[in-house]
């Protein structure tokens, strides 16, 4: 599994030899292979030139996440029981969810780290907000109801569909990606400054 960064590069680079961190929002269990290499010539601000590379060392951290397993069955994101361990993902929380537990749903405005839906399918309820401070990867299907309200900082979304009016907020210097958009009826209002990339069938969009 290829995985992408949920941040950019901190700091950014700047032409010098310079401590870097790169931010992983969720990370499958098994064996992790770090691969390093030389940045691409342009990346950077003054563009970089070189093609060499010092590595002192490399250090990775984990952070505790929360998997969806749904013990309750009722499909409720803010179930406590419905996670592991069982506790309601907070803003300091990655989250996984896969396939076969049910369906999650966004029942009330909710914030994490991060989110990998790895299959199936996550809907985010009516009148409900859903904030990623990190990215947002969906191999599965976001699906927004009447009113809902996603806000993510990156990411990229398999499929989406729309169920009347909803939101997606990407914040500045953000980068989002949905690659298949199948609206029932309704309309998407795209917010805040971020870049928000859209595929699939007509829809009306606002901001």
């Amino acid at each position: 599994v290829r995985l992408i960064p949920s941040s950019s590069v901190d700091p950014p680079y700047i032409g010098e030899w310079q401590e870097i961190s790169r931010t992983y929002g969720s990370i499958p269990a098994g064996d992790v292979t770090i691969l390093v290499g030389t940045a691409r010539p342009g990346d950077g601000d003054p563009a970089l030139t070189g093609s060499r590379m010092r590595v002192d060392n490399i250090s990775l951290n984990t952070i505790s996440g929360a998997i969806w397993d749904n013990d309750t069955l009722d499909n409720l994101w803010g179930t406590a029981n419905n996670w592991d361990p069982d506790q309601i993902p907070t803003v300091t929380t990655p989250v996984t969810i896969d396939d076969g537990s049910g369906i999650p749903l966004v029942e009330a405005d909710h914030e994490v780290a991060s989110v990998w839906l790895t299959a199936g399918q996550l809907t985010i309820g009516a009148d409900n907000t859903l904030t990623v401070t990190g990215g947002f990867d969906a191999d599965g299907t976001l699906a927004l109801e009447n009113n809902s309200r996603l806000s993510a900082a990156s990411g990229s979304i398999a499929a989406a569909t729309i169920d009347g009016r909803a939101s997606i907020a990407v914040p500045i210097d953000g980068n989002l990606e949905v690659l298949s958009l199948s609206p029932a009826a309704g309309e998407l209002v795209k917010e805040d400054a971020g870049t928000l990339t859209l595929h699939g069938d007509s829809i009306e969009v606002a901001n």
